[in-house]
């Protein structure tokens, strides 16, 4: 199995997939079998204020790229990750991942106008980039997002 994600073409191939496919086989084993290990977060909620959400924000923003936790947001925010999921659900009305997700989403977007339609870079290489593994659920998300197709989108910019 591990060597045919980690064949060349394959979505799991690129860091930021292969990234989240860690970090959810990890939770899943947190969660399904007994274990402290999430104790831990539950009990750090405190309480985050604007500044450590712009921190937060700012730092999704410039890490956008790279295959970043959570956990390293609220360590740049300097919250505890509860206290980051309360500020962002307060202020924002999503969680920090679906944040994070808005944000590549919207870098994905400026990535597709730019691009050259007979470039080496299609939709499929330009969501892998920005950590959408899937092309159905990339195509769903921008369409709910820009109303139209990432395909349109190719070199419209």
């Amino acid at each position: 199995v591990s060597a045919t994600l980690a064949a060349p073409g394959s979505p799991a191939a690129h860091p930021l997939v292969n990234d989240q496919l860690v970090e959810s086989v990890a939770l899943v084993t947190l969660k399904t079998f007994p274990n402290t290990a999430l104790a831990v977060q539950r009990t750090h909620a405190g309480w985050a204020g604007s500044a450590a959400l712009n921190r937060a924000e700012a730092y999704m923003a410039q890490h956008a790229a790279e295959p970043i936790t959570m956990d390293e947001v609220a360590d740049a925010a300097g919250v505890g990750l509860r206290a980051l999921q309360q500020a962002f659900r307060r202020r924002r009305g999503m969680s920090p991942a679906a944040f994070l997700r808005a944000t590549r989403l919207a870098r994905a977007h400026d990535d597709l106008l730019a691009a050259d339609p007979a470039g080496p870079a299609g939709v499929d290489d330009i969501a892998r980039r920005w950590g959408f593994p899937s092309r159905r659920r990339f195509t769903a998300e921008y369409r709910a997002t820009y109303g139209g197709s990432p395909e349109e989108a190719l070199g419209a910019g």
